[in-house]
């Protein structure tokens, strides 16, 4: 099946045509989806993955589907090996491989029941290989599978509790699971204890259990059993995966109510793992399906499974980061494209049709088109939801699962992709990404090869280019860069003032992305406006670049303000012109020069992004060093978030100031 035909089993809200181009916002609705999954047992053959955790192999996971290699960190780290096709098991075998991987989870993990066949099986592993090929532990298996509520028999296991770990159950206490410290042969249920325990107002331990674990009247269906001889034994608290506890109290029970556990303590701790493992192993099969589907370039593995998590998944990671940064890419890739094949377009045209290109509709036919829904990933990672997940249900399609996804989440998907295409292979990277996507970036070729062309450059200029740390081939296009309209030239710098907006969102966001790893994507929207504005890109342009000395106009009126806010923005620091930028309010002029000169050097180096943006570190780098995540909100900003979060709606943002004639006390 293509991932264009994958299926599509109900949706909620009417989907809108995607034949042509289109703006607005996406309806809401929720799609029932059949997403791809690699989890089931009802097959033929059978693969085997090794699971190591801190570099030792702790046993292995069994599936019907080849799992392409896995490391993480969660606490520990965790590898999954690519395995190889288990030779024909005898049913019995199978079988008992199922009861051991469900008394493991009921024990480890979660005591909810499972009442359908499981999608896969984690079992100890032998030390012997027939045909190089790994072998499940069956003594191992069938040891647990005696005795599943656990083993009376303590005279049958060795107590080197240095050498092993030693799960216990007591039957008085149902579902909870202790480790084994010690055995106390100095006392007995007789005992008296001592008096700064928690026993202490009995005259014995026995009836202080016989008061603790009787309950209230009618709790429970028989008295519980505590024998009146016997050894005690010091117990720790061993909680499942879904009912953590830090306490590391130790406690005393009698050792003939208590039973052990044949599980060993590598089968513990990839019991402990499972859950991050199978979703990290869904989320890795989903991204490598994709990449094959599509035709993607090599994007890391990593990245590209973030780009298909969406926020719901509560997986500790999701696409929103790299969405933000895929915003960015998008932008700048259309701009080109259309910067090129528009060339008769000025500025409002191209930014109308870029903004058919950018808008939500248009990403989301594209995503439907290529069947992007099938591999998203939006499980939670709460142990119910994943007990659940891992249990066949009959009215999945083979290897599907059926989910419900917000269809807004598709468009934020395909801006993910190519943040992790960007920040894999930077723009070369994301244009194949963009191609396989359906986007319209113009095809593969590079940019460099698609514009050349070279003139004279203006003596005036040499300083200019000395600020830039760049020397222009073409000097047509910093005379473009530099045109006012009112200069009456036959081209303004408008349309690189298109081009140089787009580069500067994406070198801005991609310096925030870098920088700040742990933020998340509102923590790097806001730091971005703080300085893809018109004050800041206007000091910049100042202070840097002398742009109000050589912008070519023909408007006194707009001359004479350039000079006067020119003087004061040269006066400013890098952190007072970012902190206030809400303060000033310099001719726009200013700001789209310095957008139109980042433009040209973009065209001018063959589209070579890389160059360009060193150019714009360069230049922008005191005002770059300001932004931080938690960089303070700006009071016109302040006051709207203030306003929406009392209710207030539809507010307008063009505030009027006005100095009250009397002091407000609040």
């Amino acid at each position: 099946m293509t991932a264009s035909s994958a299926p599509i089993l109900k949706e909620t809200a009417e989907v809108c045509p995607m034949g042509s181009l289109g703006g607005g916002n996406i309806p809401d609705g929720i799609m029932t989806v059949a997403v791809c999954d690699p989890w089931t047992t009802d097959t033929n053959r059978l693969w085997m993955h090794e699971i190591y955790v801190d570099v030792k192999r702790v046993a292995g996971l069994i599936t019907g589907t080849p799992l392409p290699p896995l490391t993480f960190h969660d606490k520990m780290l965790v590898q999954l090996g690519a395995g190889p096709i288990l030779p024909d098991l005898e049913p019995e075998r199978v079988s008992a491989m199922e009861r051991f991987t469900r008394e493991a989870i009921g024990y480890r993990i979660s005591g909810t029941p499972i009442s359908r066949p499981l999608k896969l099986y984690v079992v100890p592993l032998s030390e012997d290989s027939e045909g190089g090929v790994v072998r499940p532990d069956m003594p191992a298996i069938d040891g647990l599978l005696a005795y599943p509520r656990g083993n009376p028999d303590w005279d049958s296991i060795d107590l080197d509790i240095d050498e092993r770990q030693i799960m216990v159950t007591n039957v008085n206490l149902i579902g909870k699971t202790y480790l084994l410290h010690c055995i106390r042969h100095d006392l007995s249920p007789a005992s008296t204890p001592p008096a700064d325990s928690l026993e202490a107002e009995f005259s014995t331990y026995r009836e202080y259990w016989i008061q603790k674990w009787t309950g209230k009247p009618g709790s429970r269906k028989r008295p519980p059993y505590i024998p009146e001889i016997g050894p005690l034994m010091e117990v720790i608290s061993f909680p499942r995966l879904n009912r953590p506890s830090t306490s590391a109290e130790r406690l005393l029970f009698p050792r003939d109510c208590c039973r052990w556990i044949d599980l060993s303590k590598e089968m513990c701790t990839v019991m402990s793992v499972l859950p991050a493992l199978y979703r990290r192993a869904t989320v890795l099969y989903r991204a490598v399906k994709l990449r094959a589907a599509l035709g993607l370039p090599l994007i890391a593995d990593a990245l590209l499974g973030e780009a298909l998590t969406l926020p719901c998944a509560t997986a500790g990671y999701n696409n929103q980061r790299l969405e933000t940064l895929g915003d960015a890419v998008l932008n700048l890739c259309t701009s080109v494209h259309l910067y090129n094949t528009e060339p008769n377009a000025d500025e409002g045209q191209l930014t109308s049709m870029r903004q058919d290109r950018i808008a939500n509709l248009y990403l989301l036919g594209r995503a439907r088109d290529i069947g992007l829904e099938t591999f998203l990933t939006c499980e939670t990672t709460s142990v119910k939801n994943w007990v659940t997940d891992i249990q066949h249900d009959e009215n999945d399609p083979a290897r599907r699962v059926t989910r419900n996804l917000p269809r807004r989440s598709l468009q934020d998907c395909m801006e993910a992709i190519l943040g992790a295409s960007f920040a894999t292979g930077g723009i070369q990277m994301a244009l194949r990404a963009g191609e396989s996507l359906g986007l319209d970036f113009g095809g593969l070729v590079p940019w460099n090869v698609r514009f050349k062309r070279e003139s004279p450059i203006p003596s005036e200029f040499t300083g200019l280019e000395d600020a830039l740390g760049y020397s222009f081939r073409c000097g047509r296009l910093l005379v473009e860069a530099l045109t006012h309209r009112s200069s009456g030239a036959t081209s303004s710098y408008e349309r690189l003032e298109f081009l140089g907006d787009a580069i500067l969102d994406l070198v801005v966001i991609d310096y925030l992305f870098d920088k700040f790893p742990e933020a998340n994507s509102d923590q790097l929207a806001w730091p971005r406006t703080r300085v893809i504005c018109a004050p800041v890109l206007a000091a910049v342009g100042v202070r840097r670049l002398g742009l109000h000395q050589l912008v070519v106009m023909n408007s006194d009126e707009l001359s004479m303000a350039v000079e006067r806010d020119a003087s004061t923005l040269e006066a400013c620091s890098a952190e007072e012109i970012v902190q206030r930028s809400w303060a000033f309010d310099p001719p726009k002029v200013l700001s789209d020069a310095f957008e139109s000169v980042i433009g040209a050097v973009l065209v001018d180096s063959n589209y070579d992004y890389e160059r360009t943006a060193a150019v714009v570190e360069l230049l922008m780098e005191e005002v770059l060093q300001v932004l931080t995540p938690t960089i303070a909100r700006d009071p016109i900003t302040t006051l709207l978030e203030w306003a929406a979060g009392n209710g207030c709606r539809n507010v307008d943002r063009n505030i009027l100031f006005k100095l009250s004639p009397t002091p407000l006390h609040c």
